[in-house]
Order: C-alpha cells, then sequence, then structure tokens
C-alpha cells in the first residue's frame, strides 16, 4: 500500500478557491457599511465601481499574483485618495499581498509591500490619516507576508515529503520482487540440478523434481504479480511455513519452531517473512547444506528470528545483496541483524526486531 501523507479536510483550490475567495471580499466590502451605518452616498459613480472592480480583480491573483497585487495597490490608493468614507477595500489588497507571498519568493512580495508601505506614508501626508497608522499598515502587511511564506514552505515540504514516500514505497517493492522471485529461482535451480542428475536413473525422483518447479514457478508467478499491483496483504509469519515446505521439497531437512498464533504490527510481520525467506534462499543457492533450523520467539516485546544450517559454505560468497537489503529491512524497523559462520562450518542469521516498531 503506497504510504500516504496525513489527510486534510476538503480545500476549494484552482478557479473555485479565486471565485470563493472574491465572493468573501466582495461580502466583506458589502456588510460593513450596513453595519457601521456608514453613508455610501459620496461614492457614487466612481467609488461603487472601485469597490466593484476590487474583489474582481482578484479572481485573477493566483495566475497573475503581481500584476493583480499593483492593481489592487492602485484601486486602494484611488479610493482613499479621493476622501471616499472608509469601507475595507484594503482587504483585498491583503489577500493579493499574502498570494504573492505564497506563490511567489519571499523578495518580491517584500518588494511589494515595501511599495505599499511608501504609498501608506504618502497618503499620511497628503491627508490626515493619524500619524501611529503607518505602523500599523506595516506590521500587518509583514504579518501577511509571514503567513504567505510560511504557506509556501509548508507546500514545498509536503512536496518532499510525498515524492520521498513515493520513491521508499518503490524501493519497498522492489525489494520485495527481489526476496519473492530471488526465493523462486534459487529453488527452481537446485531443482533443476537435481532432475538433470537423475533422469536417468531415477526418473521418478526427476519428476518429482520437475513438479516442484512447476509449484515453485507458479508461485513466484502469483507473488510477482501481487506485488507489483498491490492486490494482496503482504506475507508474514503465518506463511512461513509454506517456504519451508518449499525448502524441503529442494531436499532440505528443514526443523521449524515458532508460536501457533502471534499478532505483529504488519512491517514486522512481513521482515519476519523476508528475512527466513532469504535465509532458506541463501541456504539453498549457496550452501551444500543438509539440515536447517528455523526459529521464530517473541518474548519481552522482541521478535527473535534464527536461521541456521550446517553448508559447508560458511562464507557465503554471493550471497552479500540479499543479506544487505536484509540488513537495511531490520535496521529500518530499529532492530538488530547478525549473520555469519557458525560451529566453524555452518551459516546463521539471528534478527532481533521490537514488535512495536513501525515504518
Amino acid at each position: 500500500m503506497r504510504p500516504r501523507l496525513p489527510a486534510f479536510p476538503w480545500r476549494p483550490r484552482g478557479a473555485v478557491a479565486d471565485v470563493l475567495v472574491a465572493l468573501a471580499v466582495a461580502a466583506l466590502i458589502v456588510l460593513y457599511p450596513l453595519v457601521s451605518r456608514t453613508d455610501l452616498t459620496p461614492l457614487w459613480p466612481y467609488g461603487h465601481l472601485l469597490l466593484v472592480l476590487a474583489p474582481a480583480v482578484l479572481l485573477l491573483r493566483n495566475r497573475q499574483p503581481v500584476p493583480v497585487l499593483l492593481t489592487e495597490m492602485a484601486l486602494t490608493s484611488l479610493y482613499f485618495a479621493n476622501g471616499y468614507p472608509e469601507v475595507p477595500i484594503y482587504v483585498a489588497c491583503i489577500v493579493a499581498l499574502y498570494t504573492v507571498a505564497d506563490r511567489t519568493h519571499p523578495l518580491i512580495a517584500v518588494a511589494c509591500g515595501a511599495v505599499a508601505v511608501a504609498g501608506a506614508a504618502w497618503q499620511e501626508i497628503t491627508t490626515a490619516m493619524p500619524p501611529g497608522d503607518i505602523l500599523m499598515i506595516t506590521g500587518w502587511l509583514l504579518m501577511v507576508i509571514a503567513f504567505g511564506t510560511a504557506a509556501r514552505s509548508r507546500r514545498a515540504y509536503l512536496a518532499v515529503a510525498e515524492r520521498r514516500a513515493v520513491i521508499e514505497e518503490r524501493l519497498r517493492i522492489a525489494r520485495d520482487v527481489h526476496d519473492a522471485v530471488g526465493h523462486a529461482m534459487s529453488l527452481i535451480n537446485v531443482q533443476a540440478g537435481a532432475a538433470l542428475h537423475r533422469i536417468a536413473d531415477r526418473p521418478e525422483k526427476a519428476e518429482e523434481a520437475l513438479a516442484a518447479i512447476k509449484q515453485a514457478s507458479a508461485q513466484a508467478l502469483r507473488e510477482l504479480r501481487a506485488t507489483v499491483g498491490e492486490l494482496r496483504h503482504d506475507p508474514g509469519t503465518g506463511e512461513i511455513g509454506r517456504l519451508v515446505g518449499n525448502a524441503r521439497r529442494a531436499g532440505l531437512e528443514v526443523r521449524l519452531r515458532q508460536p501457533q498464533e502471534v499478532c505483529l504490527p504488519p512491517e514486522v510481520d512481513l521482515a519476519a517473512y523476508r528475512i527466513v525467506q532469504e535465509a532458506l534462499t541463501n541456504t539453498a543457492r549457496h550452501a551444500d547444506a543438509t539440515h536447517v533450523s528455523v526459529e521464530v520467539a517473541v518474548e519481552g516485546g522482541l521478535l527473535t528470528i534464527l536461521v541456521e544450517d550446517d553448508g559447508t559454505n560458511g562464507t557465503r560468497a554471493g550471497a552479500g545483496s540479499g543479506l544487505t537489503g536484509m540488513a537495511e529491512r531490520v535496521a529500518g524497523l530499529g532492530g538488530t541483524l547478525e549473520y555469519g559462520p557458525h560451529d566453524g562450518r555452518g551459516f546463521r542469521v539471528l534478527a532481533r526486531l521490537p514488535v512495536g516498531a513501525r515504518r
């Protein structure tokens, strides 16, 4: 299953969001005079035209953020320069400035904010604007730029996190394909070799080997199709018995000890299955072994997996990539992995995973 970022409530995007924002600003401009009982008679006709244009221009804010902001600043300046009654037409300018900070480089937003402050200072000089208003306007503009820049940074972070999640999921699927197909191919190789040696003197044994090849290849195809299509639940410790059965058909004597029922987190359950799968694959492919012991136990919040064989090739030449991938999987879950020769002859794989691990 592809990793998902935390779900957020539905938010309108694109043209729908622009229309809703424009309508909200228009509603604020219309309702403010009604609530404050402001006389709008002096606005006719040019003042009303400015009040209509201010929210209407916001429809283009995401496509042309900087031109829209400059237009809103011009409309706001014209409105107050004509001495019209106080109406929050400047809200449109604030929304446009937030969009510039959100959609463009922060320096562009700061430059536009500086122009807005200069315009407010000019209004303060040429009109009866109270001296402290310029400081309040500067603070508001800085806060709007900060919010817009933060939204832009958050969106960039989520995009990077999404790409990282996709890459990690692709690596996981590739590793699962390698584990599933590599295991099956190793068994097929062993059985094919056995069939070639037995076909002349013991044809019934060759027939058994060919049947095992057919079963292993069919299972590999099923796992490959399911892994690529993500149409199945990931295998877990409950299917280790099937791996042991395949190893026995390949000629190994396998002793399995594991709890009848154990509840593990999905990531840990899958990792345990893959560790046993890789260990048995290496035994069949790289060791001249006859006996293998597989032990799975859960104790004290720790899952322990021990796989030992009596093979003569204790160094496991050629098994490095699989062991490296196994170590990376275990480390990603906060566990430890030990592997190497034991008793001067065979090979041992010992993994310990915290049961509470999460990817």
